[in-house]
């Protein structure tokens, strides 16, 4: 019986001759392909939305491939390169990996939940639940790094507790391990952080187990072997890019958490030493919340009973691994806020897990057939919490997920229009068609062909994707004393080529100081169309000169 396998983890149904059979009438494969459709339909048909700058600045990557990039792996580069290669050069392109991407992470979360579980009711709850989440919705329509990194990250959790709890081969499941945190390298190199988790998991899972449930296969040295072969044969490019390169990379990434060796001024460099905000603390806590909506009450509760009462029950090993894989990547982005502001996408690796654990819990304090018997419900408050946090999520994930899609027209509505960011959403193409007319105007003026300066490089990106012939746009960041950028390591976007000097320019962003240093003239227009930025001013410039030889990015 089903219910003979609930929250035992030990017992996994063989694949048999009638997989194909048993995946027709699998629940959670129907919603898979239900929503991925929904999304390629939108996506091909209905999205009004442009690239978003990180989006746009990823596909510049991808008509540049290499073996790395300035500050993450090769990866979303690659998927990028594939889709539109097969698809054509286009925005539903663009984003069509993220698609596929929350795809396999829908499936490895279920399947997750149904394993640690032994329920497959608990994977289809912990799946609609992974897509009833904002974070997630977002990222399955937006192409950055995230969607795969979570993909990777959920595969990876999934493997290593079949590693431990079978069946088949240790070193088949060690491989998918090594390969799962390799390609998540390749896009996310904090999907390490879930090497710690599965180790952390795997102890505390087997301390639970005691009593509760047979042993824990042993950690072989095959499988060892095969999940480190896996990873460094997918993951070397980083490394090599990087080494002819001079680790930029991780200056890039010191530069982030703001401690010394970074690409950016150091917060706690000062003469008052270190100093702490809890605003930066609270602030990331809150966040969370805000990006999983009504589901952070379904993994709270979850925890919570975990920590009370799950762990002391045959659900012990299991939860202890969910748990144990998701508090390397909370702590660690809780230690960064002590030091500087973290962004609130950070820790999201570490939701997937908490919700294959919250798919078994409701099912638990629900009462559901099966589950009833092998673990008794809490209390009657503890049920009704579990009920209305679960209806909450349902309904508020359902009208969020409908609502965002067309934010655009909610953007009309007053009191609330102000409030939606659509500037990230909309301008870039009437920006980049301001940009062109600009441009022919220096053309006719000049008889010189005109180059496109921005100072940000998402701006540069983005205003280059929508250029009538995607013609090249070159980013100034790192020669007007800001950050470096990709852009710095493309022959055919270094602006200290001798073929610019004399060009006139259009000029986006940055001070007018800080152009006259390369331009003979430099002229203020105001405002290129389609700017939702107030501070952000364009220039005409005439007579490129150049930076120097000691520009800050030479």
């Amino acid at each position: 019986m089903e219910s003979q396998r609930f929250i035992d983890g030990s017992r996994h149904a063989p694949l048999g001759l009638g997989w194909f059979s048993r995946l027709c009438r699998d629940p959670v494969a129907w919603l898979i392909a239900g929503v991925t459709l929904a999304r390629v339909a939108y996506l091909l048909w209905l999205c009004p939305y442009e690239l978003v700058e990180d989006e746009a600045h990823y596909w510049e990557w991808s008509r540049r491939l290499g073996l790395s990039y300035y500050s993450k792996g090769p990866g979303v580069a690659w998927a990028i390169a594939l889709s539109t290669w097969v698809l054509g050069t286009s925005e539903a392109a663009v984003r069509m990996p993220s698609v596929v991407a929350s795809a396999v992470s829908t499936a490895a979360v279920a399947a997750l939940a149904r394993d640690v579980s032994g329920f497959r009711r608990a994977g289809f709850v912990a799946a609609c639940l992974f897509n009833l989440a904002p974070v997630f919705q977002f990222t399955s329509l937006l192409m950055t790094i995230d969607s795969p990194y979570i993909a990777c990250w959920s595969v990876a959790a999934w493997a290593g507790w079949r590693a431990r709890s079978g069946p088949g081969p240790v070193a088949a499941w060690g491989a998918l391990l090594g390969a799962a945190v390799g390609a998540g390298f390749l896009f996310k190199y904090t999907v390490l952080l879930i090497i710690p988790g599965i180790v952390v998991g795997w102890w505390w899972s087997a301390r639970l187990g005691r009593g509760h449930a047979p042993p824990a296969r042993r950690v072989t040295i095959g499988g060892c072997l095969a999940a480190m072969a896996a990873f460094a044969a997918l993951s070397w490019p980083v490394a090599v890019w990087n080494a002819r390169q001079g680790w930029p990379t991780v200056r890039h990434l010191l530069g982030h958490l703001g401690v010394r060796g970074g690409d950016v001024p150091v917060p706690q460099a000062g003469s008052g030493g270190w100093s702490y905000n809890p605003v930066w603390t609270l602030e990331l806590v809150g966040l969370q919340a805000l990006l999983l909506g009504a589901v952070t009450a379904v993994i709270v509760g979850s925890v919570a009973w975990f920590m009370t009462r799950g762990r002391r029950t045959t659900m012990g090993p299991g939860g202890a691994y969910l748990v144990g894989c998701a508090a390397p990547v909370l702590v660690f982005y809780l230690g960064v806020t002590f030091f500087t502001r973290a962004e609130g996408n950070w820790p999201m690796a570490a939701f997937p897990t908490l919700l294959a654990l919250a798919g078994a819990w409701i099912l638990v304090e629900r009462g559901v057939p099966g589950a009833a018997r092998s673990q008794a419900p809490g209390p009657r408050g503890s049920r009704g919490f579990a009920e209305s946090s679960w209806r909450a999520s349902v309904w508020a994930g359902i009208i969020f997920g409908v609502l965002m899609l067309r934010a655009d027209l909610l953007a009309r509505i007053p009191l609330i229009g102000p409030a939606i960011p659509l500037g990230r959403l909309l301008g870039g193409r009437e920006q980049a068609r301001h940009v062109d007319e600009l441009t022919s105007q220096l053309r006719r003026v000049t008889g010189l062909e005109p180059m496109v300066v921005i100072q940000h490089y998402g701006q540069a990106s983005r205003v280059a994707f929508y250029r009538a012939g995607r013609e090249v746009v070159f980013c100034a960041s790192s020669l007007n004393s800001g950050r470096r950028t990709q852009y710095d390591y493309w022959p055919d976007t270094d602006l200290h080529d001798a073929a610019l000097l004399g060009r006139p320019g259009v000029l986006i962003g940055g001070l007018e100081g800080q152009w006259r240093r390369a331009f003979e003239r430099v002229e203020l227009i105001g405002q290129v169309r389609g700017e939702s930025k107030k501070d952000r001013q364009a220039f005409l410039g005439f007579g490129y000169k150049g930076y120097g030889s000691s520009g800050a990015g030479g």
